[in-house]
């Protein structure tokens, strides 16, 4: 159940993700009709910087995420040695 959860926030997060620039350049074009909604190399741009930090922001959780799991398994190993050594 708590697998499902987690699926499901990660959906939408995505969504909110990759929808929010959409939504912006709707707001832009759409809504308000007050601007032209930016040109080409402006659009690359921002694109860039944004897919950019996602891909950062993802490959530190990752590497955290990496590291917590290595420091829970070098403790246990820890407590382990400890435990033998008193016995």
């Amino acid at each position: 159940m708590k697998e499902k959860v987690r699926i499901v926030i990660w959906i939408i997060v995505a969504v909110l993700l990759i929808g929010c620039p959409f939504l912006i350049q709707w707001l832009m074009t759409g809504l308000f009709g007050t601007t032209l909604g930016g040109t080409n190399d402006g659009w690359l741009g921002f694109w860039g910087g944004y897919l950019g930090a996602i891909i950062t922001v993802i490959g530190v959780y990752l590497q955290i995420s990496l590291e917590r799991k290595r420091d829970q398994e070098r403790i246990k190993k820890e407590r382990i040695a400890d435990l033998q050594k008193k016995h």
